[in-house]
C-alpha cells in the first residue's frame, strides 16, 4: 500500500506501508515463518464455518484436532526454546478471546 501525505513545510511525502493479508496465511505458514503471534487471527478463518462445527460432530473434531495440533506445536517451540512461557501463553490467551467473541 502506498501512503502519501502533505508535509507541514510544504510538498508531499510518499512511503510504502506493507500490508499482510492474515486469510492468505496457513497454519503451515504461520509455524514455518516463526509469525505465531497471527494465530489468534488465524481462527478468524474458521468463523464462518461456526454454524456447520455446530451441526456436523466430524467437522468439530477437525476443529478441535486442529486447536490440539496449536496447542503442541506451541509447546514444542517453548521446549526448544524458541518463544518463551508468557508468549506462549499469551498467543493462548488471546486465541482464547478470539473464541469467545465469535458468536
Amino acid at each position: 500500500m502506498n501512503v502519501r501525505a502533505a508535509c507541514r513545510m510544504g510538498g508531499n511525502v510518499e512511503y510504502d506501508v506493507p500490508i499482510m493479508k492474515v486469510q492468505e496465511y496457513s497454519l503451515e505458514d504461520i509455524f514455518s515463518k516463526n509469525l505465531l503471534l497471527l494465530i489468534p487471527f488465524y481462527i478468524f478463518s474458521h468463523e464462518k464455518e461456526f454454524k456447520v462445527y455446530n451441526s456436523i460432530e466430524q467437522r468439530l473434531e477437525e476443529l478441535q484436532a486442529e486447536y490440539q495440533d496449536i496447542l503442541k506445536r506451541l509447546d514444542k517451540q517453548q521446549q526448544e526454546g524458541m518463544i518463551g512461557a508468557f508468549d506462549k501463553h499469551t498467543i493462548i490467551e488471546l486465541s482464547g478471546d478470539v473464541i469467545k467473541e465469535i458468536p
